[in-house]
């Protein structure tokens, strides 16, 4: 953060991102930590991304602020693409009767069927 053209020291005045608002850094990497000339820092933070359509992207941009002792500023911003990915459909479903077992001149088997991740509307077994 703290450019190499510079020959004095940066104090990190902000870290902040247009969707996750400011940001507290780290031990090393956080507002009013004093880099040196030519060097630079970093940190890591998770956030959760909202829910998007396929296709579709969401951007997020991160802009770190210093300044130095004479008080001039300096900011730069840089931008991540999250790219959204399809999700198939996924079903598991049951069937199981009861009894399992009927004299040959057959009876009266109750089924039950059922299904994971999926709403199910009518449900019929077919003999053929």
């Amino acid at each position: 953060m703290c450019g190499e053209h510079r020959t004095r020291h940066c104090l990190i005045t902000s870290l902040s991102d247009d969707r996750f608002g400011t940001l507290a850094g780290d031990l090393d990497c956080a507002v009013g930590t004093e880099l040196a000339s030519g060097t630079s820092c970093s940190f890591e933070a998770t956030f959760s991304i909202p829910a998007g359509d396929v296709p579709g992207t969401h951007v997020n941009v991160f802009t770190g602020s210093v300044e130095d002792a004479d008080d001039n500023p300096a900011s730069d911003t840089d931008d991540e693409t999250i790219t959204y990915t399809d999700v198939l459909p996924d079903i598991t479903v049951t069937k199981t009767g009861s009894p399992l077992e009927v004299p040959e001149t057959g009876g009266d088997v109750t089924f039950t069927f059922g299904g994971d991740q999926q709403q199910l509307g009518s449900s019929h077994d077919h003999r053929f």
